[in-house]
């Protein structure tokens, strides 16, 4: 190579609200083919149907709201999820059939995070998988007990709303009390994204960020793995020139965030 490239890495702490992994190619194949071969538990769930949201009466609609709450409160260590367009086949792998419509995230965000005591932590989106398209709503660890403030449909007020195994249930007021003093925000996941830049220096460098978005928790040690093509084989000298593999020692360029300089 006549150039220099010159990566850099640039990461953000951000604390506050509870965020959500935003999983792309590879792994969230991997993903969704893990749930797949799972069944149905208090951080799973598989809907044939789309779920009837634009221009449904309220006691239809409840359907999506209720399920989201339950999962919201329900009692577990990871990240649910609600896979839309899936035939559940118990003991085995669930079959996707897709879906024909798909739900509008930023208004299902709105519809939801307006009838709640607190907004909550979700996500949905359109994932390809056996060649076809399946909808996957997120629910992330967040605080509890989340209920509506006021009746809609067939749903109450007040009512705490929890997911046990495949089913759905009304939490009880000694529940709802330890929910409370249950450690669950500690666990909060960071949402990481992947950009990067070409700035216009002589000579040129490309940027690699990785970010943390903001309210998210805190992302412990994230990295960038790059493998090189066959034409190219590791340098006998090392990384640094000394027989060394290993990554110099990082320098912070100021206070906020570290870059590393390959």
């Amino acid at each position: 190579m006549n150039e220099t490239v010159r990566v850099a890495l640039q990461v953000f702490r951000s604390p506050g609200a509870v965020g959500s992994i935003a999983l792309r190619g590879l792994v969230e194949t991997r993903l969704i083919e893990s749930l797949l071969n799972e069944d149905e538990s208090a951080s799973l769930d598989f809907k044939r149907d789309q779920y009837a949201f634009e221009g449904a009466p309220d006691a239809v609609k409840g359907e999506l709201l209720k399920d989201i709450l339950a999962f919201a409160n329900s009692w577990r260590r990871s990240g649910a999820y609600i896979l839309i367009g899936v035939n559940e086949v118990r003991g085995g792998r669930s079959t996707p059939v897709g879906v024909q419509e798909y739900l509008d995230d930023a208004r299902l965000q709105q519809f939801v995070s307006s009838k709640t005591n607190r907004p909550v932590d979700f996500s949905y989106e359109a994932v390809s998988v056996d060649q076809m398209q399946i909808g996957v709503v997120h629910i992330s660890l967040q605080e509890r007990p989340l209920y509506l403030e006021k009746d809609f449909g067939r749903l109450s007020r007040h009512v705490v709303y929890v997911r046990r195994g495949s089913s759905t249930a009304i939490a009880s007021p000694d529940e709802v009390s330890k929910m409370r003093d249950a450690p669950n925000v500690v666990m909060r996941k960071p949402r990481l994204s992947l950009c990067a830049r070409v700035s216009r220096s002589d000579p040129a460098e490309i940027v690699l960020a990785i970010t943390n978005a903001r309210g998210a928790g805190p992302a412990r040690a994230p990295h960038l793995l790059f493998r090189l093509p066959r034409l190219f084989h590791p340098s006998m000298y090392g990384l640094d020139g000394n027989g060394s593999d290993g990554l110099p020692r990082v320098d912070f360029v100021n206070r906020e965030w570290p870059l590393l300089i390959f």
